[in-house]
């Protein structure tokens, strides 16, 4: 039942997470950065082909020449008619005329008159020379060159009409107004479009849309008005139409990516154009853009490369771009469609964990995101961007939350897995132990006894800094839970030599040290399961080394000094501490002073003299230990006498 309500209560989040996608700007901004690496990468690339468009580019040396921008307009009229008259394909200036020149000859005299009140004339200039506002109108509209105009709000000029419309062409682009250049220069033109660039949220330049709304009619955005004055576009259907032979796909919002692996265009100073001083032949049949490549003298825009770009760099790339067939596409749609896509493959993945088909889940994973990979590889070698990023941000963002939730929930019930596993364990062990040192007569208590004296020699030790190679707390831990196994060996020795009260026979005793060794055998065929279990490891050492003697006169192997490992070493002084301080039944129990004078008198005999002084500070809490669990050996006592006589009753 509880897993059924979880189940329900991450659905209802899985759909909380995706309806936050919808709009998320770190989905578009994540989405943005994939598409740039895709582009940049895989995108067509035609710079090896030749540029349709020749830059006239009104650069330093022409500055130099001519003096300081802008020019007085008869130089540009100049300029326009001299490349007219190569007969390129078209003629488009990429640059904004929006007041009258003040170099006019006839505005000058004009100026002199209204604030001087001077009739001033400028003698021997003809008449026709004396406005460059009508020479440069003139020489625009006789070259049908191209210029833009401003989209912007508030304030507005009258357009005459421009003659495109179509109601199968949508954009997302309204103007209420627009900024024109100066009335005589606009009342010339045939074609115009807008020049506004618009960035990305990041602050990248990546596409631009070709038409904007504007009182029932459609401004194209400029480079495309230089195309459509060679030739008016063919709508064929829903935000696509045919212009030059080359049809053009927009997504819904009207709107293109540009392609900047461009070819080279050829770039031709405005200076030598006016001298004469360039090759005829690089203008016939070209679309010609007179503009400045310089940044200074524009709003430079950062590209996906990361480029800076002047906006004549922008007008050539998008004119080689259609007539290469290289613009791209990223339809709306699809980002609603990836993130459906992503969220049906999130819903079979938290079910597949409700399942614990974690198996299922890594292949359903892998393969969603090659199969995606694949899908966003081929569209975009057709032009189309598939905004792959509202599939794998949103789907892989699910999965590393809601596998690093599973994982700690499952962390969690391992804990608690493993917690009960120890105590069991631990009962175990307890019940393993408590029959070896029954059959020998001994209780629960010394096992408790022995450990806690262990555990506060080794704690003793490690806080002084002794033996830092071995003791750790981990180390510590696991020498408290293994020494209750350190006279495993005794389950196998005989009753008749266990249990006997006299002293020990050569023989007997023989046999009696065996214990040692037997213990070590028993453990090490549980370790044979598992060699790597440190706990065994500790067991089996404490099992076979605790009745070594520093001297090198214990048994099993005669060790001498530090060659005891150190878990044989504690466990030895504990052992006796505690066999001195209890009755058997071949001796009586000694007192703590007794015993402690004992453990000290073998200071470097049998004991290590580190141990030693160490038990010397902690004898005190040696006797706390022994008292403590008096009371209850004496009950455990009393219950193995009473299982005696009940044995015996049976017997008889």
């Amino acid at each position: 039942m509880f897993r059924k309500i979880a189940f329900y209560f991450f659905i209802f989040l899985t759909i909380l997470f995706y309806l936050s996608s919808l709009n998320s700007n770190i989905i578009k901004f994540i989405d943005y950065k994939i598409y740039d690496i895709f582009s940049f990468y895989f995108e067509k690339n035609f710079s090896n082909k030749k540029s349709n468009v020749v830059l006239i580019d009104i650069d330093e040396k022409s500055i130099k020449k001519l003096g300081q921008w802008p020019w007085p307009r008869v130089v540009m009229a100049d300029l326009i008619n001299r490349l007219s008259f190569l007969y390129p394909a078209a003629i488009g200036m990429d640059i904004f005329f929006p007041n009258e020149d003040r170099t006019s000859p006839i505005v000058l005299e004009n100026f002199y008159k209204k604030f001087f009140n001077l009739n001033t004339k400028i003698l021997n200039i003809p008449f026709y020379l004396k406005n460059n506002d009508k020479i440069f109108s003139n020489a625009v509209k006789q070259s049908n060159t191209i210029l833009p105009v401003l989209l912007q709000k508030g304030g507005e000029c009258n357009l005459k009409e421009f003659g495109f419309h179509s109601s199968l062409i949508k954009t997302s682009y309204n103007c209420s107004s627009v900024f024109c250049n100066y009335k005589p220069i606009q009342n010339s033109l045939k074609y115009f479009g807008f020049i506004n660039s618009f960035l990305d949220s990041d602050g990248i330049f990546r596409r631009v849309p070709l038409f904007a709304n504007y009182r029932e009619n459609l401004i194209p955005f400029f480079p495309l008005a230089i195309l459509m004055s060679i030739e008016k576009p063919l709508v064929k259907g829903n935000n696509e139409f045919v212009i030059l032979g080359h049809k053009v796909r927009m997504n819904e919002d009207g709107e293109v990516l540009l392609n900047f692996h461009t070819p080279y265009s050829k770039i031709l100073s405005a200076i030598d154009i006016l001298n004469n001083n360039f090759n005829k032949k690089d203008i016939t049949g070209k679309i010609v853009v007179i503009g400045s490549l310089a940044i200074g003298l524009n709003n430079p825009y950062i590209n996906s490369f990361y480029k800076k770009l002047s906006s004549l760099k922008i007008t050539s790339t998008f004119i080689d771009n259609l007539l290469n067939d290289a613009l791209l596409i990223q339809p709306e749609y699809l980002k609603f469609v990836n993130i459906c896509l992503s969220f049906t493959l999130s819903f079979l993945i938290l079910w597949f964990l409700f399942k614990r088909w974690y198996i299922g889940i890594l292949s359903l994973f892998l393969v969603s995101f090659l199969i995606s990979f694949v899908w966003l590889w081929y569209e975009f070698l057709n032009g189309v961007y598939v905004s792959i990023g509202y599939f794998w941000v949103p789907l892989f963002s699910y999965f590393f939350f809601i596998s690093l939730f599973f994982s700690v929930v499952n962390h969690l019930e391992k804990r608690k897995f493993y917690g009960e596993l120890e105590k069991s364990h631990s009962a175990a062990l307890e019940s393993i132990t408590l029959v070896a040192a029954m059959r020998d007569d001994e209780t629960g208590s010394h096992l408790i006894r022995t450990k806690k004296y262990i555990k506060i020699l080794a704690e003793y030790l490690y806080k002084k800094g002794y033996y830092k190679k071995y003791l750790n707390p981990k180390f510590i831990r696991l020498l408290y839970e293994a020494a209750p196994l350190h006279d495993i060996g005794k389950v196998a020795i005989s009753d008749n030599i266990l249990k006997k009260k006299g002293k020990f026979t050569k023989e007997e005793y023989e046999i009696m040290k065996k214990h040692t060794v037997l213990g070590k055998e028993m453990i090490e065929k549980a370790m044979n399961i598992y060699n790597k279990n440190e706990f065994l490891q500790i067991a089996c050492s404490i099992a076979y080394y605790h009745h070594e003697r520093w001297d090198g006169s214990g048994y099993p192997q005669g060790l001498k000094g530090d060659e005891i490992p150190i878990e044989g070493q504690l466990m030895a002084i504990a052992d006796v501490y505690d066999a001195l301080i209890s009755k058997r039944v071949y001796k009586e129990a000694y007192s703590y002073q007794e015993a402690e004078n004992f453990i000290i008198s073998e200071r470097g005999k049998g004991f290590n003299p580190v141990i030693v002084d160490a038990f010397s500070v902690l004898r005190y809490e040696f006797r706390k230990i022994a008292s403590e669990y008096k009371e209850e050996e004496r009950r455990q006592q009393e219950s193995i006498k009473k299982r005696d006589t009940h044995l015996f009753e049976l017997k008889v």
